[in-house]
């Protein structure tokens, strides 16, 4: 069943361009502007370089903002501020404002509110993962890789995109059945330590039901992926790729607070 799209922006985006729908025709604007870009390999856009942002004449400036990125007008000429921060979560951001200036462009509408903002941001990250990792090319790629956390950093590597960012394109183009978990060190203890977990990122069918700030103890021999064998008790759980990430996490908790687990289900490839 096809979405119905309420932005008056979106649908005038979507007449003026042609497509099946609003997100064809973001493949349709993207596939143009790689075409337009003479790159038919990633990575497409390596930061401080924009190439997108060049082609299209939109200055980006790096800037203390709070939010990742703003998109501002005067007239007709649009601006980008990012976030000073990571290359690759600067390079999405940038990719997502383009996004929003070529709907308002395409549209033939000023950059202004719309009642239906959900429904442009929705287009506007679709901008982004086409331009950054164009679903046949990322999934070419992609499929050529063993599923692991490793396969992962070189994905995000190749395409010029977080480890998140690439997570999630795996999942929505549903390449890998996995879970993505992104945890912080709570608090150290003797024998162990407490793990919040910051993110989660996984299949609506994928078990157990990872939330957002879950706090969970993980004993100093083990794992997070061994965590939730025997704490959640789930048998389809039985590998994951970070035990050694977890150790180095302990040993060196004053230093590096934050690590990663990838959760694979016992189907998935080995």
């Amino acid at each position: 069943m096809s979405r119905r799209w309420k932005s008056h922006i979106v649908r005038a985006f979507w007449k003026n361009v042609g497509g099946r729908s609003p997100t064809h025709a973001v493949n349709i604007v993207c596939c143009a502007l790689r075409h337009r870009l003479c790159v038919k390999e990633p990575p497409f856009q390596i930061p401080p370089k924009y190439s997108y942002a060049e082609l299209l004449g939109i200055p980006v400036i790096e800037n203390d903002i709070r939010c990742d990125g703003i998109l501002t007008s005067f007239g007709d000429q649009f601006i980008i501020q990012v976030k000073r921060s990571s290359p690759d979560r600067q390079n999405f951001t940038v990719c997502h404002e383009l996004g929003h200036a070529e709907i308002f462009r395409r549209a033939l509408v000023l950059h202004k509110a719309s009642r239906e903002v959900r429904e442009e941001e929705v287009l506007a990250n679709e901008f982004a993962k086409e331009l950054l990792m164009p679903k046949d090319i990322f999934c070419a790629i992609a499929l050529s890789c063993q599923p692991s956390l490793q396969s992962l950093f070189f994905l995000s590597h190749t395409f010029g995109t977080s480890l998140e960012a690439s997570a999630r394109r795996l999942i929505e183009l549903n390449i890998w059945n996995f879970a993505f978990v992104l945890w912080n060190i709570n608090t150290a203890f003797d024998g162990g330590i407490l793990l919040e977990i910051e993110r989660a990122v996984k299949p609506q069918n994928f078990k157990p039901a990872l939330k957002t700030k879950q706090t969970l103890k993980v004993n100093k021999e083990g794992g997070l992926g061994k965590h939730l064998l025997e704490t959640l008790n789930i048998p389809s759980i039985v590998r994951y790729s970070d035990e050694s990430r977890v150790r180095e996490s302990i040993r060196r908790s004053s230093v590096q607070r934050q690590g990663l687990t990838l959760l694979f289900p016992q189907s998935a490839t080995l």
